[in-house]
């Protein structure tokens, strides 16, 4: 503005003075009143609405400039100015016609509009939603979540933004997020500076958005210091605002300060003394054609439609307040996209062998991603038919198999350490007892050979001689001694008999191995316990269901819930590991039964569900189809038996 009042005030053809006036943003006064105490305007442009409740303007009020000229559309309750008014935006009305024209000329039937209170043109009656001016607190962020999942639901594919500048890029970050921007999808914004920075959520989308300027691509520039590059339109309205002050006549500015009445018209008046003093002839300035017609309300407004698409914009149509729009679209979408074309997606997954698994490292070795296996390999695959990059997030982390341990090793472990207990308390009864033999060479009532009979090494060959049913080499003299030996062939007596009747019920019934192969085999079963990990959705599936056999495993899970259910997976593998327990698995730990764990086996030959792999997304995405079209080409053309193999 300075620079432009500068060139202007230095021209030869311009009548009148143009300065700028410093306001005081701390003052009460109003500053209309301030700016005509510092300086006797003829003409004032006046570039924000008055602040509320500010009602200097009135009718009732001191008189101001002689001609205000106004870049912006007031609320319906701003006071009049007791002024000659010139409008340089155009008027609700006009861009309400506007849209309606453009949504016409697209074809659209419905649409959902998302607005907020500083867009300009909240006056159109349509299906609503308001979002906050300003994304500053967590409310806010909640309140446009709401909105926008609010739109989602309603299934519209016809959106309308109309907010302000700045929250652009923030709306369509979300939308993205939420897959609000599809092939499918159409978007008007109707911000008139809206710069492709603020689109890169949609240029990869698919989404066609249709941008409306009230400008042409490259204005005419106009005095010798006019700004080069790109202009806000608040900046273009304020060079043409001082092009058109420029260019009236200074007998309209004279006529209106003789004037003692009102000035502002009664309803339905036109003012039409203006008329005179406006020249008709109008010029193409910065934020397009430039005239007024005799209200002060300008016209012969023309909107440019451009179309915004995987990157690039064009222009494919106008709009005037004479004519309806007129759009030829400048695009021809091919037949067949993809929608992940160009996405980058967000994966989240579990460390989980071989599905995903940590490279090993080596030095000097360098990759795209730290990790590998078979989802690593068909993410790859699956990146390079669709054409989309991802990243992974490792987290926590299905469909389960039967697993079971071979017996375990509990039972040799603790009869190796009865042997070695009883073999200390006999050496040391032997040592320490007045009536062993240690004791009686020292009295020399045995010979000295024999006062070793129950040390520790003949000790432990005695325990272990009777344990294996050969005879005790050394007894005691002791009665102490003798209590203590007679107690150890008493054990022995026991687990001799009850290992000989274990073996022979072994052996005389089929393994649990043989015998369950399905989930209808482990219902049938009481002999061996079974459980899984409490959170599986497979569990509160046969909980609730009345068909065989999930129906009985079902009520035995909620039964003994306590001892069945655990809190982790890998406390139900564990105890699986322990012996005489079936854990109920998913594949995730299937290579580690195979590759890593000789102590266990797995008893079911098929899983309890058809497909091995599975991708979560939002309920309604649009790319659920495209995954599973791509995964099942993949399946006829033999990659995925490929990555199984591997």
């Amino acid at each position: 503005m300075t620079s432009s009042a500068r060139s202007l005030n230095s021209s030869k053809d311009l009548a009148m003075v143009l300065s700028n006036v410093q306001l005081d943003a701390r003052s009460t006064d109003c500053p209309l009143h301030q700016a005509r105490e510092q300086d006797q305007l003829h003409a004032l442009i006046l570039m924000t609405p008055l602040p509320s409740p500010c009602t200097c303007g009135a009718a009732d009020g001191p008189q101001l400039a002689p001609v205000v000229v106004r870049m912006y559309q007031p609320d319906p309750d701003t006071p009049a100015l007791r002024s000659g008014v010139l409008d340089m935006f155009p008027s609700p009305e006009q861009l309400a016609t506007m849209l309606f024209d453009v949504m016409q000329a697209l074809g659209w039937r419905e649409t959902y509009v998302v607005y907020n209170k500083r867009s300009g043109s909240r006056r159109l009656s349509m299906w609503a939603k308001e979002v906050p001016v300003a994304m500053v607190t967590k409310k806010d962020d909640d309140v446009l979540n709401a909105v926008l999942y609010d739109v989602s639901t309603a299934g519209r594919e016809n959106v309308v933004l109309m907010t302000s500048d700045e929250l652009v890029g923030v709306i369509l970050d979300k939308a993205a997020d939420m897959l609000l921007l599809t092939s499918q999808s159409r978007w008007i914004v109707t911000s008139f500076d809206v710069h492709e920075s603020q689109l890169q959520s949609a240029r990869n989308s698919g989404a066609l958005l249709t941008l409306l300027r009230p400008f042409p691509e490259t204005p005419p520039p106009w005095g010798r210091d006019a700004p080069d590059g790109q202009l806000s339109y608040r900046t273009r309205l304020a060079l043409d605002a001082v092009k058109l002050v420029s260019s009236l006549s200074p007998d309209l500015v004279t006529g209106y300060s003789r004037r003692s009445d009102s000035l502002y018209p009664r309803e339905g008046d036109c003012r039409a003394g203006m008329s005179k003093y406006i020249s008709e002839d109008s010029f193409l300035g910065y934020s397009g054609h430039v005239s007024v017609d005799s209200c002060g309300k300008r016209k012969n407004v023309t909107v440019f439609v451009d179309e915004y698409l995987q990157g690039e914009s064009k222009q494919v149509g106008t709009w005037t307040a004479e004519d309806a729009a007129e759009i030829q679209s400048g695009w021809q979408k091919p037949t067949e996209t993809h929608l992940l074309s160009g996405r980058h997606l967000r994966v989240y997954t579990g460390l989980s062998k071989p599905f995903f698994m940590k490279k090993p490292s080596k030095s000097g070795e360098s990759g795209s991603t730290p990790y590998q296996g078979y989802f690593v390999d068909m993410l790859e695959m699956l990146a390079s038919r669709l054409n989309f990059t991802w990243d992974i997030t490792v987290g926590s982390r299905v469909r389960p198999r039967i697993i079971a341990a071979a017996e375990s090793k509990k039972v040799w472990l603790t009869f190796v350490a009865a042997v070695v207990g009883v073999s200390l308390v006999m050496a040391a009864n032997g040592r320490l007892n007045p009536y062993e033999w240690s004791k009686a060479a020292g009295r020399e009532e045995v010979s000295e050979e024999e006062a070793d009979n129950l040390s520790l090494v003949n000790s432990l060959w005695s325990t272990f001689g009777a344990a294996v049913c050969q005879g005790q080499e050394f007894l005691p003299r002791s009665s102490a001694g003798r209590v203590i030996v007679g107690a150890w062939w008493f054990v022995i007596l026991v687990m001799v008999a009850s290992y000989t009747a274990n073996l022979a019920a072994f052996l005389s019934r089929p393994s649990t191995e043989r015998s369950i192969r399905s989930l209808a085999d482990l219902a049938r079963q009481t002999d061996v316990p079974y459980g899984t990990y409490k959170k599986y959705t497979l569990v509160k599936f046969m909980k609730n269901s009345q068909e065989e056999p999930f129906k009985t495993i079902g009520r035995y899970l909620d039964q003994n819930s306590d001892e069945v259910l655990f809190n982790t997976s890998r406390q139900a593998f564990e105890r699986a590991a322990k012996g005489d327990f079936i854990f109920i698995s998913p594949t995730t730990y299937e290579y580690e039964i195979l590759n890593e764990r000789c102590d266990m086996v797995i008893l079911t030959d098929e899983y309890f569900y058809k497909y091995e792999v599975v991708f979560p997304f939002p309920v309604g995405s649009p790319y659920r189809a495209e995954i599973n079209q791509a995964l099942m080409k993949m399946t006829q053309d033999g990659q995925m038996d490929a990555l199984t193999n591997r």
